[in-house]
């Protein structure tokens, strides 16, 4: 670029640029090298940019996790391709995608030392796909029996200060909960990648949710906050406990608060196993599985934020009788399309993955399969956020 255009229209020219070119542009000159890789550059970069996005989809073939990336625009889906996993992938093993935010993709697994260990260190790890770059994170082993643990993530990228951010949020199992500690707060721990550390909310603040108050999904993240389903418990007796509603709790990655969101009764009184959460841009979609129904699946629902008080809008229920029970929602295209996956055979657990049209009632077919419990569909954007990073 000519030496007579000063170097702030120089800046302002490669904010306008891809992903991909100011990978290739940092070899320009190191003025160009400082600039891309600042953080002031990063976020500035992913303000105003193209807000088309891609899917990256999980499936499960022959024991071993495969990712599909498609193009979620007009030419869906034809733009697809496979793409470049890091090598520290290699030692990721039963790993699970805990969410998506600005181009950054979280997934939860173990790292095994030997090949054949029955112990694996849990980690997480963030990945960017679009600059083929991850960041591995160590997490803080449990207090408490691994048989016996079920900790539940959230992820995010804080929208003032573009930090990622992971909450992580201890659980046992259903039967390992104790009723005379049904109310004591839950072990609560947040990690913020500019500081590289965990910290405890348990005790820095008394919003943290107490254990009646059970986490089921990995959460999906709009604007600030952080959201998962989940439902509520009731000590019974200095034995029993029981589940007596569904809920949705939030978490605001600026003030670090939770909040507990209550569903319609339709909604709260439905089985748990049966209630998860999406998202569709900007709102929260909540899936209520009806397989009491001959002809109808599950009813999508969207949450509606007007300020302080929510409220819940049914905006369609899928209509597939060909596929009796078989159908599980797994998201939504940008243009509210539904991705879902059905399985091939009653009989067995390999499945297929399609698209779902709510005006046509009509399927397609994405020519994916794997199997049932192991595939997912996560949203992400072209961002630099990582590259900085060490």
């Amino acid at each position: 670029m000519s030496g007579d255009i000063s170097f702030h229209i120089q800046e302002e020219i490669l904010r306008k640029l891809p992903v991909k070119s100011l990978i290739r542009f940092r070899s320009v000159c190191k003025a160009w090298k400082r600039l891309i890789e600042s953080s002031y550059f990063i976020a500035a970069h992913s303000v105003g940019q193209d807000e088309r996005q891609n899917l990256l989809v999980r499936h499960l073939v022959e024991g071993k996790a495969k990712y599909v990336c498609i193009v979620d625009d007009d030419t869906f889906p034809q733009q697809r391709f496979v793409p470049t996993l890091p090598l520290s992938f290699q030692r990721l093993q039963r790993s699970i995608v805990v969410g998506s935010c600005n181009g950054l993709l979280c997934l939860d697994g173990y790292y095994y030392e030997k090949s054949h260990s029955l112990l694996g260190k849990p980690m997480i790890m963030l990945w960017n796909p679009s600059i083929r770059k991850s960041i591995a994170i160590a997490v803080p082993e449990p207090g408490m029996s691994n048989k016996m643990d079920e900790t539940v993530f959230g992820f995010g990228v804080c929208p003032v200060t573009h930090d990622p951010k992971i909450i992580m949020i201890r659980q046992l199992a259903p039967l390992h909960e104790k009723p005379n500690k049904i109310n004591d707060p839950r072990e609560v721990m947040l990690y913020t990648l500019s500081s590289g550390n965990w910290t405890s909310l348990s005790t820095a603040s008394s919003n943290v949710p107490s254990k009646s108050v059970r986490v089921q999904w990995y959460g999906q993240v709009i604007d600030r906050f952080i959201y998962w389903s989940g439902l509520h418990l009731k000590a019974l007796n200095s034995r029993l406990i029981r589940w007596t509603c569904n809920l949705i709790l939030s978490f605001d990655m600026i003030n670090h608060t939770f909040q507990v969101i209550d569903l319609p009764d339709s909604l709260a009184k439905h089985p748990p196993s049966k209630i998860s959460i999406s998202k569709l841009r900007e709102s929260v979609v909540i899936f209520e599985s009806n397989e009491k129904e001959k002809h109808c699946h599950d009813v999508v629902w969207v949450m509606e934020n007007n300020g302080v008080e929510k409220s819940f809008t049914k905006v369609f229920t899928i209509i597939a009788p060909e596929y009796g029970s078989s159908i599980r929602a797994m998201g939504l295209r940008n243009n509210g399309t539904l991705i879902m996956q059905v399985k091939k055979d009653y009989r067995c657990e390999e499945s297929e993955i399609v698209v779902y049209e709510p005006k046509t009632q009509h399927l397609n077919a994405l020519k994916i399969d794997g199997i049932r419990s192991f595939s997912g569909v996560n949203s992400y954007k072209e961002t630099l956020l990582l590259l900085g990073s060490e």
